[in-house]
């Protein structure tokens, strides 16, 4: 029920693609006719995101952190908690490479002592549970992480210095004119997107909502013109023009802004089904 957000990745002459469970395949981006070719080693693991660090490939899954060295998966659990090893996101920047336990919440790769650096959140109550991750990809002190869905209430919270003080962010303003629905604030996080260029807008989708800040996450205001209460999976920013966005949602499927996400609408003409769980941009 609960996947990674990085599950697509496009490296110079591949596409990798993380599966729930049958491990990381590899497409040739020269011949999208052959058929993706397995990487085993994480043929038993559930693999909730895939990143690209310092030259290599990383897998974040339900065992552990796993790095690919000559075509075959090494896992990396030096630093981590025993016992914790259920993985639940992953991700890089210029500078740093993250991940997020679901116990244990934020670690960050070191690369000297090639080993794990708990960040953990310094606040009151804590959370039960851990899963979503956003690094600014320029700024790799900048980290958002959201709680695990399995627990009320949903939480977000924020650092600036890379995981050393943290600030819990609880300012999500619903519009009294959007559809009504069975929560008026922040649901279970899916995916979390900076604007190309900036940190201080991005956009949050949860399970009922999309979210936008422009103020480094410190507000939200609720964007929901033209989308119904439905589950947001994924959501991308078009790098030429900021102001077209891509949402995939579990309703309605490919939803489409070109305002900034004030209206969105529908484009699944010629497909059936109207579900739709990632999108990448070429």
């Amino acid at each position: 029920r609960f996947f990674g957000s990085r599950l697509l990745l496009f490296t110079g002459k591949s596409l990798w693609i993380g599966t729930a469970t049958k491990g990381v395949f590899k497409l040739p981006l020269k011949d999208f006719k052959a058929p993706p070719q397995p990487v085993k080693g994480l043929e038993f693991s559930k693999v909730t995101g895939l990143a690209v660090y310092d030259g290599f490939l990383y897998a974040g899954t339900s065992r552990g952190v796993y790095r690919l060295e000559e075509q075959i998966w090494k896992p990396q659990p030096k630093g981590l908690l025993q016992g914790s090893v259920e993985i639940t996101d992953i991700a890089s920047s210029r500078n740093a490479l993250y991940i997020v336990e679901k116990q244990s919440g934020l670690f960050r790769w070191n690369t000297k002592t090639l080993a794990w650096e708990g960040r953990p959140v310094s606040l009151q109550p804590k959370p039960k549970g851990y899963k979503s991750l956003l690094v600014h990809p320029d700024n790799p002190d900048l980290v958002f992480i959201g709680s695990h869905p399995e627990n009320w209430p949903h939480l977000l919270y924020k650092t600036q210095d890379g995981g050393s003080t943290w600030k819990s962010i609880r300012s999500f303003q619903v519009d009294p004119e959007a559809p009504p629905n069975w929560t008026s604030t922040l649901q279970n996080i899916e995916v979390m997107a900076f604007v190309p260029g900036t940190s201080q807008s991005l956009f949050l989708a949860d399970w009922s909502n999309l979210w936008k800040t422009t103020d480094t996450g410190e507000s939200w205001l609720q964007k929901h013109h033209g989308l119904q209460n439905t589950c947001i999976t994924d959501l991308k920013i078009h790098r030429q023009n900021q102001k077209i966005l891509y949402l995939c949602a579990a309703d309605n499927g490919l939803m489409i802004s070109e305002d900034s996400g004030t209206h969105w609408r529908r484009a699944m003409n010629g497909v059936a089904d109207g579900h739709a769980r990632e999108i990448e941009i070429s």
